[in-house]
């Protein structure tokens, strides 16, 4: 249950790595097109204020923001980096050509918090071995108690000698009986191991409480994070849909003279922060799925990768 356990929470952490990198990929690619759409901006309107028709104001407005889009894109390529990193120390592996991840099918995942809970408290392999050590160690308790009780063995012993002892000729000697060995004074050392193997059963049961907790927990968070995400996702494409149509229509009607060059430029922004919100929550969303399978355990059948031998029963 330990090796189960130590395999899927090692799984879980290479799959982090690997949306990590994916997620920072698209969001270096969405950093990029929004410096080219300010460059263009930024292009327009210096065009515009050399002919005389635009503003000094609106130039130095969009260089400013060109700026930002170039400091957007650094910050993007650093994290992208970090991530790369991170990937290539928990797997061993560089981050080339990685295939999109496969989504989580409804069938594999809870149908409510308190389905999630119960799976989890059923099937986690870390409280289950945590369960185990619990048994483990009311047996030591036990067997800690039979120093207190006589020993009773039943000795067969026969001896054959020629010529030993000052005696002449062969010397056989056949004894069958009982022994009663009873410790009747050992310094109070049986006692303390009756007392140490006591707190051990405490100490196993307060782990396995522990333990459970930190399972529930985990669950609820995972649940948690799924629920919020799916709600929020479709609100999220909605927003960049809205600030799409936006954008569009405001660079129509700057050309027009109906709008200012802030406004095209804060329509640019939101654009583009609503496609980072949905990056984000995209992979949240497919993460909080990905962690509760490992709360129960699924994780690694999940993606049909064999446990080591250790972690099998006989």
């Amino acid at each position: 249950f330990k090796v189960w356990g130590t395999a899927e929470d090692v799984s879980l952490s290479a799959v982090q790595a690997y949306l990590d990198v994916l997620r920072n990929r698209e969001l270096l690619a969405l950093a990029r097109r929004n410096l080219s759409s300010h460059q263009r901006t930024y292009s327009m309107v210096r065009r515009l204020s050399e002919q005389g028709v635009g503003r000094e104001a609106d130039t130095e407005q969009t260089l400013g923001r060109l700026d930002l889009a170039r400091a957007n894109l650094v910050t993007a390529g650093n994290n992208f980096q970090d991530a790369e990193v991170t990937f290539l120390r928990i797997t061993g592996m560089r981050a080339k050509h990685l295939a999109p991840p496969p989504d989580v099918p409804r069938a594999w995942l809870p149908t409510s918090k308190e389905d999630a809970i119960l799976r989890a408290l059923r099937k986690h392999p870390i409280l289950q071995s945590a369960n185990v050590d619990i048994l483990e160690a009311r047996g030591q308790y036990r067997a800690s108690k039979s120093r207190f009780y006589p020993r009773i063995d039943f000795v067969i012993r026969a001896d054959e000698a020629r010529n030993a002892g000052g005696v002449r000729g062969p010397n056989r000697v056949i004894f069958a009986g009982l022994e009663l060995q009873y410790n009747i004074l050992q310094g109070g050392r049986d006692l303390a191991r009756t007392r140490q193997t006591a707190y051990q059963v405490e100490e196993a049961c307060e782990i396995r409480n522990r333990t459970f907790r930190e399972v529930v927990e985990t669950m609820e968070l995972s649940w948690i994070a799924y629920r919020n995400a799916s709600q929020r996702l479709p609100l999220l494409r909605a927003r960049r849909n809205a600030a799409s149509l936006t954008a569009n229509a405001y660079h129509k009607q700057f050309d027009l003279g109906k709008r200012t060059i802030l406004d095209v430029l804060d329509s640019q922004n939101e654009y583009y922060t609503s496609q980072i919100d949905i990056v984000n929550e995209r992979y949240a969303l497919l993460l909080a799925k990905y962690r509760m399978l490992n709360g129960m355990g699924k994780l690694i059948k999940f993606f049909h990768i064999p446990l080591p031998y250790e972690a099998y029963v006989p």
